[in-house]
């Protein structure tokens, strides 16, 4: 006889799995990956790169809590819509990001403050939420640096 996860639990995989698939699947992960990008050495990219292995790590730890619960982690999967971004210039990339992550961390919050989460589960989703948070004032930061560099090399 097996034993039925407890409400709790199920609420968490199910949260737990969707947040693990969304940080899987992010935009800034798809454009840290693609090889035009992948190959371009800018801090713009830098930044990039460094995001996308954070989402990676905390969809490890959150993917790690879930087979806790007895829960199967899913892999997760880039939307189509995002194969239109291979020839697109990367400060518009940026902008498209900064959209997305804005997306995902409303998503995330909501995760966070779905009742019936088990306490490591809301902690983790709230750390997953704060990350993201941190990554879009990353994302803006850069936008402001790409346009202030952009328009002082109009000026030279």
């Amino acid at each position: 006889m097996t034993s039925q996860p407890t409400p709790m639990a199920a609420v968490s995989v199910a949260a737990l799995d969707r947040v693990q698939q969304l940080l899987r699947s992010s935009f800034v992960r798809y454009l840290a990956q693609t090889s035009r990008l992948a190959a371009a050495e800018d801090q713009t990219l830098t930044t990039l790169h460094d995001i996308a292995d954070d989402q990676q790590d905390m969809a490890d730890r959150l993917a790690e809590q879930l087979r806790g619960l007895d829960g199967m982690p899913g892999a997760g999967a880039y939307p189509m819509a995002f194969t239109d971004s291979h020839d697109l210039a990367l400060g518009y990339l940026l902008q498209r990001a900064v959209k997305r992550q804005r997306e995902d961390a409303a998503a995330l919050r909501a995760e966070a403050e779905r009742p019936g989460l088990t306490r490591t589960a809301k902690m983790l989703l709230e750390e997953a939420h704060g990350m993201t948070l941190g990554h879009l004032q990353v994302l803006e930061s850069e936008i402001q640096s790409s346009s202030a560099a952009a328009a002082s090399r109009a000026r030279q």
